[in-house]
């Protein structure tokens, strides 16, 4: 016999991590500096005035986004294709800052003000088993990063240290260097999806054999995609149920009867 009670629902699940939040901001704010130093560094050698470089940290505040305007002006590109290429690696924050919905607070004005502290590391960071997002690390790590990120671009542009003194200190790895720790952080908050993150840092790598940087990194989403796309398939399939009588095949569509069900009411 069943029992009259409906089950309790399930406790929430806490955060990914035992570490504070402020623990986990202040390490990503030393990388997010020394990020930022080869970021101003390499605007300056290219002839962009350090005021703009600095500018452009305190406005846009996205690394991937940054150095893809950069490299493609170095390169000969114009301005407007710059901007196009920056564009198209924001655009990733758009699913990103959709899945932390939960994680925001107050009227529309006030998410969409908080929507835009989505930022790679601290995203990944606050990720929990359950897909949810940690709004106190979410929200802490996004804030301390903004000022160091700022203010290694200043350091790196004004003092511009020359190639070889950034080889001598490791600096001109540092940008992968920095997509392998958020790789890491994703794959330990989500084991489960160990796989298609795997595959994607090996696409990625791959793809710039052959690609620009930028490229390599929104083919390196591909995997990701194919792996979402196949995971949504059983999902939708949930909504068929097995059922005697459901016509040819013996399948009925539960939400369907639920409709049905009201509208005779």
């Amino acid at each position: 016999m069943s029992s009259p009670h409906p089950p309790s629902p399930p406790e929430a699940t806490p955060p990914s991590k035992s570490s504070s939040p402020w623990g986990i901001a202040l390490t990503q704010a030393v990388a997010a500096f020394v990020l930022a130093l080869t970021f101003g560094t390499f605007a300056s050698s290219i002839g962009i005035p350090p005021w703009a470089a600095c500018l452009m940290s305190l406005l846009v505040f996205s690394g991937s986004a940054q150095f893809a305007f950069a490299t493609t002006i170095a390169t000969g590109g114009s301005f407007a294709s710059g901007i196009g290429s920056a564009v198209l690696l924001n655009a990733r924050f758009i699913p990103m800052a959709a899945s932390s919905v939960t994680a925001l607070r107050g009227g529309r004005l006030r998410r969409a003000l908080e929507a835009q502290l989505t930022l790679d590391v601290s995203w990944a960071s606050a990720q929990r088993p359950d897909g949810t997002v940690d709004r106190s690390i979410f929200m802490t790590s996004s804030l301390v990063q903004f000022p160091a990120w700022v203010a290694g671009t200043a350091v790196g542009a004004y003092l511009a240290p020359d190639a070889e003194t950034m080889r001598m200190l490791g600096l001109d790895v540092v940008f992968p260097a920095f997509f392998a720790m958020m790789l890491s952080v994703a794959v330990r908050n989500r084991p489960e999806l160990k796989l298609p993150l795997l595959l994607c840092a090996f696409v990625a790598g791959a793809a710039l054999a052959f690609l620009p940087a930028g490229t390599a990194l929104l083919a390196g989403s591909i995997p990701g995609l194919v792996w979402g796309a196949l995971r949504s398939v059983p999902r939708e399939r949930e909504a068929i149920v097995p059922f005697a009588g459901g016509g040819p095949g013996g399948t009925h569509n539960a939400s369907a009867e639920s409709r049905e069900d009201g509208d005779s009411r």
